[in-house]
């Protein structure tokens, strides 16, 4: 088992190596999937948005696949994530 994972790894960061040498497929392999490019364009606008509105804009997506490709985005240094502080007015 333990030689399984070590040619699983060799095949990873032989895929890694080669990704690198091609800028092409680095940046298909970054934007790639259904959701990546309309995340980025909503959030180019250059003010931040909430999860609940990018969900919102883009319709159909799930929360899950959301929040999969905004962490995605985040780890390869697309995106930045800021957490803000939020205020209740409760009278």
């Amino acid at each position: 088992m333990h030689a399984v994972n070590k040619k699983k790894s060799a095949r990873l960061a032989e895929q890694s190596n080669k990704d690198l040498l091609c800028p092409i497929r680095y940046m298909l392999n970054l934007l790639g999937g259904k959701w990546k490019l309309p995340i980025i364009c909503m959030l180019s606008g250059g003010t931040p948005l909430r999860f609940s509105s990018i969900k919102r804009k883009l319709g159909d997506i799930s929360n899950v696949m959301l929040a999969q490709s905004l962490k995605e985005l985040e780890s390869s240094g697309m995106i930045h994530r800021k957490q803000y502080r939020q205020e209740w007015n409760i009278p």
